[in-house]
């Protein structure tokens, strides 16, 4: 942090110098002005966080100095010194956006306080815009690399995921132990910390948390999203029998476990609305089964498994929105970090399907072909696909199938498929790695302007919005 002193008189400039260096620990670079010229010249080519300047100083004044300096995009803070106790100066200084006006002979402790505000207040706003940096980052964002290099140059750092924090004061992991805050959920909190205060960390959030999960320490900025799912990996150890309620990802990894994908969905989304209850009770076991040797390989395969939870719960979004019962139980869902056994996690979707299923079979059991149809536009819909290429994968009359997928679905299909894609984009715009051009490809509306009319028609905001809703947050 830079700090430029601007007075026409050396023996205060000497004195403010002092008493800054004898109060401070933290690295400040102190710089002088004898004048508003000097001062002008130096905070162009220095670019200082904060400015103490007098009134009353030669070649260029206080007040013009300030009025130069809120020309500037990127001003320091200030604060003015004045022998003129005129409320003239006061006024004029505000108006050029002075944080703090203190009267010579400057009051050591009142001096003090305002630097320490102010300080605290630089400190603050740098970490908000690092943190911001860090989640961007690890959405996927193309970032400037010097900028983040020299964040994680500073030391080692690892991400931890606290599940259920209670009462933690995040202010305190903020300032006392150095740390970012990346997420904050009603049940997960997810932290940057340096790898020399883990232990302190872990001994400080153990008594408020459930679990907590943390990745390997981060060497370089290509790290950040690959150690963000480390940490999320981890943090799966609770659903499974252990002594310990914190995980780390070095130690849990297994370089020679087998590790298979996550179990699909596909199968399970089949047999909803077949009104086969035992075969779907046989897929929501075999999800939730895991007799692995490796502890590493059952949880890696846990984690991809609860992955595909959201898009599986996006294909079925029509019926979960007219649905009070479908809705309570996908908003649970929705947010994993809730649970803390698959027991629990296994009846809420248990009881979500088994309803859908008995909904579903009503609708579809005069009209078997529609659940075909519907299978097929779940695994197409961000393709280029038509109603003719759906009806005739089903062996259905066009007519007859548009007439009778309203009847059973409640929309036509242009409107299923504009929703499911509507669904999708906001997926995608909430993972905030895309552009909105790669959003409107990606969830199948291809042309950008249709999709961002579309958008701001079913929404109320345009895509780049929405987006920046979740990349703020």
């Amino acid at each position: 942090m830079k700090l430029l002193i601007a007075d026409d008189e050396k023996t205060i400039r000497a004195g403010l110098i002092k008493i800054i260096k004898d109060h401070y620990t933290l690295p400040l670079e102190i710089l002088e002005a004898k004048n508003g010229e000097e001062a002008w010249k130096v905070l162009q080519e220095e670019h200082p966080d904060i400015l103490i300047t007098d009134i009353r100083m030669p070649k260029l004044d206080g007040i013009e100095l300030m009025r130069l300096v809120s020309t500037l995009e990127e001003r320091p803070v200030m604060i003015v010194l004045s022998g003129y106790d005129e409320f003239a100066y006061a006024r004029e200084s505000i108006r050029h956006g002075v944080q703090s006006y203190i009267l010579k002979p400057v009051d050591k402790q009142e001096f003090l306080e305002t630097l320490d505000r102010l300080v605290q207040d630089l400190q603050d706003q740098q970490r908000d815009k690092e943190a911001a940096l860090l989640r961007s980052a690890m959405a996927g964002k193309v970032l400037e690399k010097d900028a983040l290099q020299s964040l994680i140059s500073r030391g080692s750092y690892r991400i931890v995921k606290v599940i259920r924090p209670v009462n933690l004061q995040i202010s305190v992991f903020i300032h006392q132990y150095n740390s970012f805050v990346i997420e904050e959920k009603n049940n997960a909190l997810v932290l940057l910390v340096p790898d020399a205060k883990r232990t302190e960390v872990f001994s400080a959030v153990q008594d408020e948390a459930v679990f907590i999960g943390s990745s390997e320490s981060i060497r370089n900025p290509s790290d950040l999203q690959s150690c963000r799912t480390h940490a999320d990996i981890a943090a799966c150890v609770r659903f499974f029998k252990t002594e310990e309620n914190n995980a780390l990802y070095e130690v849990l990894y297994d370089e020679g476990a087998n590790c298979s994908e996550g179990r699909s969905f596909d199968s399970l989304a089949v047999l909803i609305g077949s009104g086969d209850k035992a075969g779907i009770e046989r897929h929501l076991q075999d999800l939730f089964s895991f007799n692995a040797e490796s502890l590493f390989q059952n949880v890696s395969v846990l984690y991809q498994t609860l992955s595909q939870i959201p898009a599986f719960l996006v294909t079925f979004h029509q019926y979960i929105d007219a649905d009070p019962y479908l809705a309570m139980k996908s908003f649970l869902l929705q947010d994993l970090d809730r649970y803390n056994s698959l027991a629990e996690m296994k009846k809420d979707l248990s009881d979500f399907v088994l309803y859908l299923d008995i909904i579903l079979k009503q609708r579809y059991s005069a009209y078997p072909f529609i659940e075909q149809a519907l299978v097929y536009v779940a695994k197409h819909f961000t393709e280029d696909i038509s109603m003719a290429v759906v009806a005739n994968h089903c062996s259905v009359n066009y007519t007859y199938f548009s007439e009778k997928f309203k009847l059973v679905v409640g929309v036509n299909f242009n409107e299923y498929i504009k929703q499911l894609r509507l669904e999708e984009a906001k997926r995608l715009l909430q993972q905030g790695c895309y552009k909105v051009y790669e959003v409107a490809e990606r969830s199948g509306f291809g042309d950008v302007k249709y999709f961002m009319k579309t958008f701001k028609e079913a929404t109320g905001l345009s895509p780049g919005d929405f987006q920046k809703r979740f990349n703020t947050q």
